[in-house]
């Protein structure tokens, strides 16, 4: 008799053994499925805060100095240029060129959608009133791409003309023509790098 008890007592512990094991590896199971459920929503949201709410960007060149300079690090908002773009606002844009589809520029809004913009004397006529850019270096003129030579462009709905801030060696609507407003990827919020330049530039 004791030995039969004996047997029952012992299959029993191997029963409950066998279902901690699995109690266990089942835990095990849950906490691994919480872990990918977890990793996949940081990188959803990592992709919408990246294709609609705010981008990194590195600036290359020196089309926007003294404002921007090459390698300064920034970051773009991509929500308010549904809503207002302004004249002086820097923004992003995508080139849409056939060479390179991919290519964004950093430019200043110059001209808004109705006006006229003449390039006459080394400055710029908005609506046949001279504009003030304080934001550029003192003595810098602004003249028109000599093989383009555009010196007067009337926007058109939803078109702006755009312009670096280092006027002699900017890639701009001087040379690339008005930007749509469907290029327009969103407007410099912050320049985070290098470190004693962080803030918004004016």
């Amino acid at each position: 008799m004791k030995k039969i008890l004996k047997n029952e007592h012992e299959k029993s512990d191997e029963k409950y053994d066998e279902k901690s094991s699995n109690n266990l590896r089942s835990d095990k199971l849950l906490q691994f499925l919480d872990w990918i459920k977890t990793f996949l929503l940081v990188i959803l949201i990592g992709l919408f805060i990246t294709l609609f709410v705010v981008q990194r960007n590195t600036v290359s060149g020196p089309s926007m100095e003294p404002t921007l300079h090459d390698k300064d690090q920034i970051i773009v908002e991509k929500i308010s240029k549904y809503f207002s773009i302004n004249r002086g606002d820097i923004v992003t844009i995508n080139e849409k060129n056939a060479e390179h589809p991919d290519n964004l520029l950093i430019k200043r809004i110059i001209g808004l959608p109705g006006e006229k913009i003449e390039l006459k004397d080394g400055k710029v006529f908005v609506d046949e009133q001279v504009l003030q850019e304080d934001y550029l270096t003192q003595g810098v003129e602004t003249h028109a791409d000599p093989v383009r030579n555009e010196q007067v462009v009337t926007l058109g709905k939803n078109e702006y003309y755009v312009l670096g801030d280092n006027r002699p060696v900017s890639k701009d609507s001087r040379r690339i023509g008005t930007v749509q407003k469907n290029q327009i990827i969103g407007k410099l919020l912050i320049r985070f790098y290098p470190f004693d330049s962080i803030g918004k530039p004016k």
